[in-house]
């Protein structure tokens, strides 16, 4: 989804969204990444126990950084839409069989938000940037 949009609305979206995306992403890396980072143990536990394969990440991804409230370009918002009904879409058909999926992925979206990003940037970021606001690493990435 990223090349979709310019780097202003890129930045915007992930200066909004790196916190419950850095949940995400981590849910899914290959160790327990849940016992080093004890914080993070019921979210990464709910995000587990979806049982997401690679295409049902993707698409939670995308429906979690359709945010067309952050963009300002009326070309953009038509493009998140977009993107938005597509990946809506794929995760229905995905999980037709199993409807109870789709409402258990829908409803652990909230759970990407704990916690706070305010929270993880105070305990894994700040020791190693100090200062420097997050979206400013977020830029050069």
């Amino acid at each position: 989804m990223a090349t979709a949009f310019g780097k202003t609305a890129n930045v915007r979206i992930k200066g909004h969204l790196w916190g419950p995306l850095f949940i995400l992403k981590t849910a899914f890396w290959p160790s327990d990444i849940e016992n080093v980072f004890s914080f993070l143990k019921n979210s990464i536990k709910q995000i587990k126990q979806l049982g997401l394969n690679e295409c049902e990440l993707n698409a939670l991804e995308n429906i979690l950084l359709c945010r067309k409230d952050l963009l300002e370009d009326k070309d953009e918002v038509d493009v998140m839409e977009y993107i938005l009904e597509k990946s809506l879409n794929d995760l229905i058909i995905r999980t037709v069989s199993e409807r109870r999926k789709f409402v258990n992925i829908l409803l652990a979206i909230p759970q990407l938000f704990n916690p706070t990003a305010t929270v993880l940037h105070n305990l894994l970021f700040k020791p190693i940037i100090g200062l420097v606001p997050i979206e400013t690493v977020i830029e050069t990435i």
